[in-house]
């Protein structure tokens, strides 16, 4: 880590190095901050994601969009009902609501017990 030195000629070595570790103190913890505020605007990012993925997925199943067939359906939600992460209406895993996950046919199962499927042509 390069400290610019200011050259201080009436200080003794043992002051000049109090000063130094001051300044690379503050130095790291201004680092810190910044990468702390980074992660929380990741964060935030993330959940703005989760939302508008979620909202995208929601509009898809209630408008028929890329629905998968019934009997896939049906299937899918009887591997959820006795999921031991389930959370009421929505997966413990990735969050998303239950109901709509299981009927959008490219969707998956973030724990792998059900994986996408075909789009149902006929309805």
């Amino acid at each position: 880590m390069n400290v610019k030195l200011t050259y201080f000629p009436d200080l003794n070595d043992h002051s000049k190095a109090k000063i130094i570790k001051a300044r690379i103190g503050t130095i790291r913890k201004i680092r810190a901050d910044e990468q702390i505020k980074k992660m929380e605007i990741q964060k935030l990012a993330n959940k703005i994601r989760g939302v508008l993925t979620g909202a995208i997925g929601i509009t898809k199943s209630v408008s028929g969009i890329g629905v998968a067939c019934p009997n896939e359906i049906a299937s899918r939600l009887a591997i959820c009902e006795n999921c031991e992460i389930r959370e009421g209406k929505k997966c413990g895993s990735c969050g998303c609501y239950i109901e709509h996950k299981t009927r959008l046919a490219n969707e998956e199962c973030p724990k792998g017990y059900w994986g996408p499927v075909p789009i149902c042509e006929k309805r």
